[in-house]
């Protein structure tokens, strides 16, 4: 993986404990929940800040860490708006989803270009404000999440750093998913 820059005041803030909690469905039991299979005693992950929101991705599942380019291929037609376009990269078109936009409810995502781009092993690219270190973060740490749940992508809540913990297999299929007009190509 290719680190470009460390983030800063990633830490929580104001309501963001509530929100995150939020996202945890209500049947959920409150203590943590055992790690997904697979997952070891402790999760490697990189903690990017897209909407003021921390996302945890699993550090096997980042490819890359670049500076946004000035411009991208331009999205297929119909695209939604989260699609910023494409990124050639290693000889394929890859598409590039505002992370924020395309995972937070409206209003809560900011506007603005995103400076730093996340590459995921396989073809998405997530753009986001803000890259930090990477954290392990132990089975306690985290509140998981059932599978098959609204938000799909979302394994669990971490607490320290406050992030979504993201299963980055189903957020592509939920990106593709999502997208639905041609990506393909990409």
């Amino acid at each position: 993986m290719t680190r470009v820059r460390s983030a800063v005041g990633m830490e929580g803030g104001g309501g963001l404990a509530g929100y995150l909690d939020d996202l945890l469905d209500e049947r959920a039991p409150r203590e943590a929940m055992p790690a997904p299979e697979g997952s070891g005693q402790r999760l490697e992950a990189l903690v990017v800040e897209a909407g003021g929101v921390g996302f945890a991705l699993p550090q096997a599942a980042v490819e890359a860490v670049l500076p946004a380019p000035t411009r991208l291929a331009r999205p297929p037609r119909g695209a939604p708006a989260w699609l910023l376009g494409r990124l050639v990269r290693g000889g394929a078109r890859r598409p590039v989803a505002d992370l924020a936009a395309a995972l937070l409810p409206r209003g809560r995502a900011g506007a603005g270009p995103r400076p730093w781009l996340v590459a995921l092993a396989g073809r998405w690219v997530l753009a986001c404000d803000r890259v930090g270190d990477p954290v392990a973060l132990g089975r306690s740490e985290v509140r998981w999440r059932r599978p098959g749940e609204r938000r799909p992508w979302l394994a669990g809540v971490a607490s320290a750093p406050p992030a979504l913990v993201v299963n980055p297999t189903r957020l592509a299929a939920w990106l593709d998913a999502a997208a639905g007009c041609g990506t393909e190509d990409a």
